[in-house]
């Protein structure tokens, strides 16, 4: 992730998140505070792997295939036909309590934007300003023994209407 801010920009949180199978399905809350407005807002966030391990993802595919499927269907399918088993997590970001959105897209690396001119798809238009926020980074899935997410959050000037 190249969280290096332009010049007029201003690294306002950066975290880094050591997941693995006890985060699958679940939420992480990442509260902070923006001190001063901004133009726009970047969130940059990615998380990895994206792909489950072959050996990782067999007795979650093998469980799934006895609890989905009748016994005369489990004799035709092998768990190595659902491969590759894939992890998602998504981010939402809120303001003083407002939801702004989230974008269900299956990325490992993604750009969110937030301005009052233009917002990425999935998010409201809105100024940052300085106010209690929150981004939640929501598990979907998480099976890999050892992943990760990474969050970085520009706040800059000028905004330029750029198509995100």
């Amino acid at each position: 992730m190249s969280n290096q801010p332009d010049k007029q920009e201003t690294v306002i949180l950066q975290e880094r998140y050591q997941l693995g199978e006890r985060h699958h399905q679940t939420h992480i809350k990442v509260p902070f505070v923006v001190t001063e407005a901004y133009e726009y807002m970047r969130i940059q966030f990615s998380y990895g792997p994206q792909i489950v391990d072959n050996e990782e993802a067999k007795p979650y595919l093998e469980q799934a295939l006895l609890r989905y499927f009748t016994p005369e269907e489990q004799t035709d399918g092998k768990w190595q036909d659902f491969l590759p088993l894939v992890n998602l997590l998504t981010l939402s970001v809120s303001q003083e309590g407002h939801y702004l959105g989230c974008y269900h897209h299956k990325a490992a690396t993604q750009e969110i934007y937030l301005s009052a001119k233009t917002s990425s798809l999935g998010f409201e238009r809105v100024s940052p300003t300085p106010s209690f926020w929150e981004l939640q980074i929501s598990l979907h899935c998480m099976l890999s023994r050892k992943g990760f997410a990474e969050i970085c959050v520009i706040g800059g000037q000028q905004d330029e209407v750029l198509s995100h």
